[in-house]
């Protein structure tokens, strides 16, 4: 008790010191981006919680009791007694909305937000990087009411094990940034959580994630399933808890940590692996085997048995690839030499010195149509590609037509539909087309 009493005069003694415009400890570390959080300390600089309140609060044996679902999560009730604290409501939010990022009150004594719990988490560092890297550390350095399926080290390192480019690579720093913050909003789901709730339901529900791209909403996965048939629900403490993404039963995460919950609201799950929406890969050859283009991976394996290093060349060269169907192959012309394979395959690359080249729908680019890379390695300036695109307005029956045209043989016109668009690779972009794009130099017997 007398503890506790102390600490209560303490947090009361500092914010009397923050209201007077007083300097704090130098333990205190104070930071611009959390100004409009808790103003009063030298013209409206707030304190941030210092690494020993991060401890009690995330990682101490001491049982806490949350008061409602609101920042004050993981406050004693003791403090918010004897410190004459009134709880956190929902009428102190700006908005009452589960899904609100808008800003809410942080009053004395501070409430962890999730980045301080992500950036002292020493499993978290790959994650506390990637965010920095991407700008997003700043959505949860203050207010955040969703849900972040948080990958730890391990997680990152085995995704980092599959892919085929060295994405941390400085030189490849915007590429890296773009594809993380796919990932990274892909593991934030706009609503909370609870794992309590996962386990008392039945089933597994699809939660809408921040990502969205071209081709829908993307949603994960929660489930909790009793491992013990013979223990009921939701009493049973041999409950298993993982998430899937929409890559199949090989993107599986298993919960390791949950219900850390933070300012706002928010609640973070550690998992013990990254999730992947369908149109995202860690390299290409993933790429090809999860949209089960056989025929193609045949043909690019033969061109590799004669020119050694093009495959690993094609995955580290930042491009805009059209991957052509197995129907597209089958549907292929008869009487193309296979030696004018790898001209083919070449024509089907746009290769980009910037990320910002990409050409992702609506194709909007200073760079399309873009020169193959059969044109650059032939000086070629005529052999490119343009993607197009047309949006039949706010008509959701009707998807937007999406085509690619090309010169096929001298002044005859080529063109292939686009049976799905946005695919991204660490340092890519991919188009699945329904035909097979043959250049004019090529001869066709």
């Amino acid at each position: 008790m007398k503890a506790t009493a102390g600490l209560c005069l303490g947090l009361l003694a500092l914010a009397a010191v923050l209201a007077a415009g007083q300097d704090v400890s130098p333990n205190t570390v104070v930071t611009a981006s959390e100004k409009r959080w808790w103003k009063g300390y030298n013209g409206g600089q707030p304190n941030k919680m210092t690494p020993e309140q991060i401890q009690k609060c995330f990682y101490s044996n001491t049982p806490y009791i949350p008061s409602g679902k609101g920042p004050d999560h993981g406050v004693p009730r003791t403090i918010l007694s004897k410190c004459h604290y009134k709880p956190w409501t929902p009428k102190m939010h700006k908005c009452h909305s589960k899904s609100c990022y808008n800003p809410c009150p942080n009053p004395p004594p501070y409430v962890p937000t999730a980045w301080d719990y992500i950036s002292n988490n020493p499993d978290m560092t790959t994650l506390t990087a990637l965010l920095k890297l991407t700008g997003l550390n700043v959505k949860f350095e203050g207010c955040f009411a969703g849900t972040l399926l948080a990958p730890n080290n391990e997680a990152f390192a085995k995704l980092f094990a599959q892919m085929k480019v060295d994405i941390l690579d400085p030189a490849y720093a915007a590429y890296a940034a773009a594809f993380a913050t796919r990932i990274i909003n892909y593991h934030t789901l706009i609503a909370r959580v609870y794992a309590r709730d996962v386990a008392a339901g039945v089933g597994s529900w699809p939660y809408t994630t921040l990502y969205g791209s071209i081709n829908g909403e993307h949603r994960v996965r929660i489930k909790t399933i009793n491992i013990n048939p013979i223990c009921p629900r939701p009493n049973c403490t041999e409950l298993y808890t993982f998430a899937q993404g929409e890559q199949g039963d090989s993107n599986v995460a298993n919960f390791v940590a949950w219900d850390k919950l933070t300012y706002c609201g928010g609640v973070i799950h550690t998992i013990n692996n990254v999730l992947l929406p369908d149109d995202v890969y860690p390299s290409l050859q993933a790429l090809l085997a999860g949209k089960q283009l056989t025929t193609l991976t045949t043909v690019l394996t033969g061109i590799e048995a004669a020119n050694p290093g093009f495959i690993q060349a094609l995955e580290q060269t930042p491009a805009t690839l059209a991957l052509p169907t197995d129907a597209a192959f089958a549907a292929m012309p008869v009487g193309v030499p296979p030696k004018y394979y790898l001209d083919i395959l070449q024509f089907h690359q746009c290769p980009v010195k910037a990320q910002d080249q990409l050409l992702y729908a609506r194709f909007k680019s200073a760079f399309n149509p873009c020169l193959t890379g059969l044109g650059a390695a032939q000086n070629n300036n005529g052999l490119k590609l343009t993607y197009n695109y047309k949006d039949y307005g706010n008509d959701v029956v009707i998807p937007p037509a999406m085509k690619i045209t090309y010169t096929s043989v001298p002044s005859v016109p080529g063109t292939s539909k686009i049976a799905m668009a946005d695919i991204t690779t660490p340092v890519g972009v991919s188009h699945i087309v329904e035909a097979v794009l043959i250049p004019p130099t090529v001869p066709l017997n």
